[in-house]
């Protein structure tokens, strides 16, 4: 099923001419650049051109984090685009990978007919292999990119080097690229063949601008899965869409790559269009793509992006942080529950109030066996929609009141009211007592939207780490009422499994705010038997199913024991269809969001949940 941003997007292209129908220098015409504010920040931008005259653009990100150079050759089927078409896809594949870009302006056909294009970019390639050290990269950590024609010349250009003297890239990244020549056509030719931005007449006619005769068609520097022999190439990344007319012949060189030995990443995104590169700004699903791009350069044998080699970028104030929590004389999970409850209300006092609210109202809801609080934050008369947010801390400590200032600041950057769910704690309270306390405060403030705000507010759940994995499951059991009413859910650092095997959990590193020991006793608090922790309800990235949940805001930190389980399930989420907006936080700790005023990341992290929100709330 088509992404209901990209199905908008289709629905606006039955009003065009189909772009088969255009003339070259409308199809030239066809792709604007985007307004520079919508295109991502990076540090510098400079125009260049090598010494075989190729001209080039190269970026810089604003947070270095390898020695890596990004080669990105663009796509428009050899014969249209340019780098300034293109230049916000540079923009986040140098973000993305925290590495110095290079974008190449290879010439285009008809003007320029095959191999010009695959020229032009050997060239520029082995330019910056030669000039390494003026571009401050290593000529061994080069990764080769490109979407469509693009992607074509990226793999193109690994069988060039590798038959031609190299230097060998470190990988290689195809965004549903070319790999075929049209005829015979494959099943997704036909099934896509209109209607979804790129035609199969457009690509016919592509073709025919591109090669000088029907001979070279299966050429394999034209063709490359016609090549003989694919082995010795670099790992591959490659991602298809679902609604594409090559998505079946990327498809078809993954296939053929992998039985040659070379390692191999494919993606498939079933909801999304050919061209959704160039729509990571204001399509969700298309901005999620990038972070498999991050996790997938994660994988690489160099080893440069491993977080356990990457720089400390911690701000002062996380340090200083930092050294107070490993001057405790005893980490506060190893006291009696009581103290340990206690230190954490104690963390209120290193905060700021928060912001300024409208309306503050505390009420205490009946549940079976008690009462729990709820703290309800409104930031003004008319309130967007209604977060109920349910806090994190173990499912051991914690309290609405110490987490008022996240709550606060949420409210009015967003817009939105905050309805702070206190559930009871384990181990008094076990499983499943905390999830059915976070349960029994969602239904009770859905039912009384319209008394609490005049109105039936769009409804939104979230939480932090523990009360995370509570939201996600309340989020689960409103999509099985069968009539769900979350437009939205936000997790920030969710617990979203209880494996305590996974590189976060092991990288010594992650252990600085909450240890793997921690967590390992938290869980031990709220469900003691290990054989149900694998129950949905306790481990949510287990589930089987998770097609039909709300568009996700996600958050991580990359110095935490969770990082890795809150990506995975980000990617479980995104498999399934669900539109999801990750974010890594680089250099946070667990905990950093909800720490008002004494840490920056507090602030970056409410203003990117509101950014998110602020998209789904305007679909």
């Amino acid at each position: 099923m088509l992404d209901p941003a990209i199905a908008a997007v289709v629905e606006q292209l039955k009003s065009q001419k189909a772009l088969h129908d255009l003339t070259l220098e409308e199809m030239r015409s066809f792709m604007p650049p985007l307004p520079m504010e919508q295109r991502r920040p990076v540090a510098s931008v400079r125009d260049t051109v090598t010494t075989g005259g190729v001209p080039v653009r190269l970026y810089q990100p604003t947070e270095r984090r390898n020695d890596w150079l990004l080669v990105y050759f663009h796509g428009g089927g050899f014969s249209i685009g340019s780098i300034e078409t293109h230049d916000n896809v540079a923009r986040d594949l140098c973000e993305t990978l925290g590495c110095t870009a290079m974008s190449v302006e290879y010439r285009l056909a008809p003007e320029h007919r095959f191999p010009a294009a695959p020229d032009d970019c050997l060239a520029a390639v082995r330019w910056a292999a030669e000039n390494a050290a003026e571009l401050g990269i290593s000529p061994d950590h080069i990764v080769l990119a490109g979407d469509s024609a693009g992607g074509n010349l990226a793999t193109v250009t690994c069988l060039r080097l590798r038959d031609e003297g190299g230097p060998k890239p470190l990988g290689q990244i195809m965004i549903y690229p070319v790999t075929d020549h049209y005829d015979p056509a494959t099943q997704s030719y036909t099934d896509f063949a209109t209607g979804y931005l790129l035609t199969r007449q457009a690509m016919i006619r592509f073709w025919d601008l591109y090669l000088n005769d029907a001979s070279e068609r299966h050429h394999p520097h034209a063709a490359p899965i016609r090549a003989d022999d694919l082995s010795g190439l670099p790992p591959a990344l490659v991602m298809t869409a679902g609604y594409d007319p090559l998505r079946d012949e990327g498809e078809a060189y993954a296939a053929r790559l992998q039985e040659a030995g070379v390692p191999v990443k494919v993606i498939r995104y079933d909801g999304l269009i050919h061209g959704f590169t160039r729509m990571t700004t204001t399509i969700s699903a298309a901005t999620a793509t990038l972070e498999d791009i991050r996790a997938w350069a994660e994988t690489l044998p160099d080893g440069r992006t491993t977080r356990k080699d990457r720089p400390a970028s911690m701000d002062e104030p996380t340090l200083a942080l930092l050294e107070a929590v490993r001057n405790q004389p005893v980490p506060r999970y190893l006291l009696p529950i009581a103290e340990s409850r206690a230190a954490m209300e104690g963390f209120v006092n290193l905060f700021s109030k928060g912001a300024d609210v409208a309306r503050r109202e505390l009420f205490d809801i009946p549940v079976e066996g008690g009462s729990i609080e709820l703290r309800l934050l409104v930031p003004n008369a008319a309130p967007r929609a209604v977060i109920v947010y349910i806090h994190g801390g173990g499912w051991v400590a914690g309290s609405n009141a110490v987490f008022e200032p996240m709550g606060r600041d949420m409210a009015v950057a967003t817009g939105c009211a905050v309805a702070m769910v206190c559930y009871r704690k384990a181990p008094e309270h076990a499983y499943p007592g905390p999830l059915n306390d976070a349960w029994a405060g969602f239904n009770w403030v859905a039912e009384r939207r319209g008394e609490l705000f005049g109105s039936e507010l769009p409804m939104v759940v979230g939480g932090d780490s523990a009360g995370a994995n509570l939201a996600t499951v309340v989020a689960m059991r409103d999509l099985a009422t069968g009539a769900p009413r979350l437009v939205a859910q936000v997790l920030i650092y969710p617990v979203t499994d209880s494996d305590f095997e996974t590189a976060s959990y092991l990288d010594p590193e992650s252990q600085l705010m909450l240890p793997r020991d921690a967590m390992m006793t938290y869980w031990n608090h709220y469900l003691p038997d290990e054989a149900r922790r694998s129950e949905p309800e306790a481990s949510p990235l287990r589930a089987p199913d998770l097609t039909g949940m709300p568009p996700t805001v996600l958050l991580t930190a990359s110095t935490d024991v969770l990082r890795d389980e809150g990506e995975a399930y980000a990617r479980r989420l995104r498999e399934a269809g669900v539109p999801v907006a990750f974010r890594e936080f680089e250099g946070q700790i667990h905990g950093f969001a909800m720490m008002v005023g004494l840490l920056p990341g507090a602030a970056d992290a409410i203003a990117y949940i509101a950014e998110e929100l602020d998209r789904i709330l305007a679909r």
